[in-house]
């Protein structure tokens, strides 16, 4: 997923939001009719560091977690009146294969003379460097289970301490704290 955004903004980032927003989209739009009809439901939407805070060679990526955290803080304000809730979950590097590709140069490449390779291979590297130390999946799907028991009061959540101190920093602020609410 690491492209530099000169070049990458037809093909990857459109690529980016078709693959990790859209679908999204549209099985929320496919569900709210029954919600709606039951008076009661909860979202949630599981999104990433990329869509609170982007980096060099990440905007394909990154485009597609903000259209998500957009889509999903309107959502919350369109919603709610029908006892709908909905929660965005931020995670940091999980071990879930999805960037095993890209860390092999499957995904991220650019042209060897092009002014961004240094940067994207620099990403790369890191990449490779952090892939055994990605955090198990299960830790997320514990969570999404305390969210859907929680009242509706919270909107972002942290799957980790990394997401936490981001969130804090991006938003200035402790989404738990009642005054925030």
């Amino acid at each position: 997923f690491f492209f530099q955004a000169e070049d990458g903004i037809r093909d990857h980032c459109v690529t980016g939001v078709q693959t990790c927003a859209l679908p999204i989209l549209l099985l929320t739009r496919a569900v709210l009719p029954a919600m709606r009809h039951q008076r009661t439901g909860c979202i949630i939407m599981l999104s990433s560091l990329s869509g609170m805070a982007a980096r060099a060679g990440d905007a394909p990526y990154s485009a597609s977690k903000f259209a998500l955290e957009g889509f999903t803080e309107s959502l919350r304000n369109e919603v709610a009146r029908w006892n709908i809730r909905t929660a965005l979950v931020h995670a940091a590097h999980y071990a879930t294969g999805m960037f095993r590709t890209t860390a092999d140069g499957g995904r991220g490449y650019c042209a060897p003379d092009s002014p961004y390779a240094p940067l994207i291979g620099s990403q790369q590297r890191g990449l490779r460097a952090t892939l055994s130390e990605g955090r198990d999946p299960a830790e997320v799907a514990e969570l999404l289970v305390q969210i859907a028991g929680a009242d509706a009061s919270r909107f972002r959540w942290a799957a980790d301490a990394l997401s936490e101190r981001v969130a804090q920093t991006v938003f200035a602020q402790d989404d738990r704290s009642e005054e925030h609410t």
